[in-house]
């Protein structure tokens, strides 16, 4: 199977059941079109191991998302730029399911991450894993992010048969 075709491949709404990654044509064929996840992220070993956190590019976070927060939303810019960060809501439009989550910025770096609770409920709830790609974008009506699993890495049967033993 080459590249192109595992890029067609889709997990289980919910992975976390254990199943092998099947086709999911429900991902592919629904409102969730890939033009309109501003934020689109393959994520990295980083980001689904135990660090707890996704991490974004500051130029993409400050284009995409902050460019888009009403004058409500901008004062939480300034909770974004402390250590604490600013408590925020994550819709999973793939699942619809809304999740709590720390979202701030790292000085050191200047990039964006989300924290305190990214491992819980999405990597380990989703089976979120190294080369799968997501879509973030902000909804201006709910004030809120959107997430979306637009792609799984793909997984031969062999290594998930292998992890289950």
């Amino acid at each position: 199977m080459d590249d192109a075709d595992n890029n067609n491949y889709q997990g289980p709404q919910e992975r976390g059941q254990g199943r092998p990654r099947l086709p999911n044509l429900s991902l592919m064929l629904n409102s969730h079109d890939r033009s309109s996840w501003k934020v689109k992220k393959i994520l990295t070993r980083s980001d689904v191991n135990d660090l707890y956190r996704l991490m974004l590019k500051k130029t993409m976070v400050q284009e995409h998302i902050l460019n888009k927060w009403n004058e409500g939303s901008r004062r939480a810019v300034i909770a974004v730029e402390t250590e604490q960060g600013q408590t925020v809501e994550v819709w999973d439009a793939n699942t619809d399911t809304t999740h709590g989550l720390v979202f701030k910025r790292w000085r050191s770096s200047g990039s964006f991450v989300f924290t305190h609770n990214w491992k819980t409920e999405f990597v380990n709830r989703r089976d979120l894993r190294e080369g799968d790609e997501i879509g973030l974008r902000w909804d201006s009506e709910h004030s809120r992010f959107e997430f979306c699993v637009l792609s799984w890495a793909w997984v031969s049967v062999f290594h998930w048969s292998e992890k289950e033993k």
